[in-house]
């Protein structure tokens, strides 16, 4: 659904930094469908190196990102700027707490598959309390679609 999604909002907007982005939030968004059928293949799927996943971990954050950034364009292009500022804060929300530590931890992991050394990290029972800091930029999102969708009801059709 949400690759559905992405591919009919990539012609929303006539800008070409619009559709530049878009393009590759699209492109990731189809492997991620690819990604997940793999997953639940009842047969043998042949293991992809850990680097590879890695590097698309990596990439799948930047597509978040770049999703974010490109809805704050489009709400702009659209005079919804009280969605706008709320996609800004969803893409702040999304940088701190998702790509900041999780693409670290992706980075070196690829560094050290890489350099054939091990990289272990355990928070322990810290972790667990984590898992609530993750929901945030997710209900932020949620927030965000929801106050695009209703400014745009409210503003009167041209």
């Amino acid at each position: 659904m949400i690759a559905w999604g992405v591919t009919r909002l990539s012609g929303m907007l006539p800008l070409q930094r619009y559709a530049n982005l878009m393009t590759f939030v699209q492109i990731v968004a189809w492997m991620c469908v690819v990604d997940a059928v793999a997953d639940h293949w009842v047969t043998k799927t042949p293991m992809v190196p850990g680097v590879i996943r890695s590097v698309f971990s990596l990439a799948s954050l930047a597509a978040i990102v770049s999703f974010c950034v490109a809805m704050r364009w489009l709400c702009e292009s659209l005079a919804l700027f009280q969605a706008a500022k709320s996609w800004r804060t969803t893409t702040l929300l999304f940088l701190i707490i998702y790509v900041l530590p999780l693409g670290l931890f992706h980075l070196a992991a690829v560094i050290a598959m890489t350099t054939d050394r091990k990289f272990h990290f355990n928070l322990g029972p810290l972790g667990l309390l984590l898992l609530f800091v993750f929901v945030i930029p997710i209900i932020h999102l949620f927030m965000s679609t929801s106050r695009m969708k209703n400014e745009l009801e409210a503003t009167p059709a041209l």
